[in-house]
């Protein structure tokens, strides 16, 4: 497993995540992963993995085409997880 830095192209804004850190087996999967694990990306926005509808669409994230992603280092286990997130409360 591999640990990424992913980061939002922009400047974040009130209630908007900045970047994350997470440990995972390569950058497309950091890429596509929202900065808090529970979402996934379809159709133009992130939608709740447990309710897999469109009812909630989550604005705080943007598109996986608009983030960079770095490689920090390796990570030892097999599992994907998020290190930490840098959230902009209001």
């Amino acid at each position: 497993m591999n640990i990424y830095h992913v980061e939002r192209s922009g400047v974040a804004g009130y209630n908007e995540y900045s970047d994350f850190v997470i440990v995972c087996q390569d950058a497309e999967t950091a890429r596509n992963t929202h900065p808090d694990g529970m979402y996934f990306y379809s159709e133009g926005c992130w939608r709740d993995m447990e309710e897999n509808e469109s009812k909630y669409c989550s604005d705080d994230w943007v598109n996986p085409d608009n983030v960079s992603v770095t490689l920090l280092g390796i990570a030892h286990g097999e599992e994907k997880r998020i290190v930490c997130s840098s959230f902009h409360a209001a």
